[in-house]
């Protein structure tokens, strides 16, 4: 028993004290630790997006036959236009390719300053291999903040597993919109 109270002790004094003393008791919160500084995600840049849209088509009707944004007793006044994408190109270090069509449907609010984008497209890289891609964010109908999620295969595996974010910018007539993609970490 001698010889490991010895040893024990031994080892004790071959960790330095600050060790000890933390491992017996932490410092009380907010006294001798610092949070750490937060700093922003890395963001690299991966392709930029050219979409030329349609004619966008009149509000849907939902369940009960009203058209969102025009019935008179609707407290939130939106609606849902459909926007057809006529076709687009994606160019950038991290893929190319051809995109083929899509839809674009964003809920609208009234004062037209807030909308959360959903777009879905589908297309071909210039190697061949078939993509499909979703949209969704938040901003205004000009310019929005969206997170894509792309399912594509072979080489490009990589990016359907990649955070990806997207900075949306429309024409002012809204036949073309512009997005380019950042993936973070």
């Amino acid at each position: 028993m001698q010889i490991i109270t010895t040893l024990a002790i031994a080892l004790l004094a071959l960790v330095p004290s600050t060790v000890v003393a933390s491992a017996s008791s932490p410092p009380p919160l907010g006294l001798n630790r610092r949070a750490p500084t937060p700093s922003p995600p890395a963001l690299t840049y991966l392709f930029s997006v050219t979409l030329n849209i349609g004619n966008a088509t009149k509000p849907i009707p939902i369940p009960g036959g009203v058209r969102i944004g025009e019935h008179p007793l609707t407290l939130f006044l939106f609606f849902y236009p459909v926007e057809p994408l006529l076709s687009g190109t994606i160019t950038g270090p991290a893929v190319n390719g051809t995109i083929e069509g899509g839809l674009a449907y964003p809920p609208v609010l009234y004062n037209q300053t807030l909308q959360v984008p959903q777009i879905n497209i589908y297309g071909t890289t210039s190697d061949g291999y078939p993509f499909f891609a979703s949209e969704m964010g938040v901003g205004s109908p000009s310019d929005q903040i969206t997170r894509l999620q792309l399912d594509i295969a072979g080489p490009y595996l990589y990016l359907s597993k990649a955070f990806i974010i997207g900075d949306v910018v429309a024409s002012a007539d809204r036949t073309v919109v512009k997005v380019t993609g950042f993936q973070i970490g």
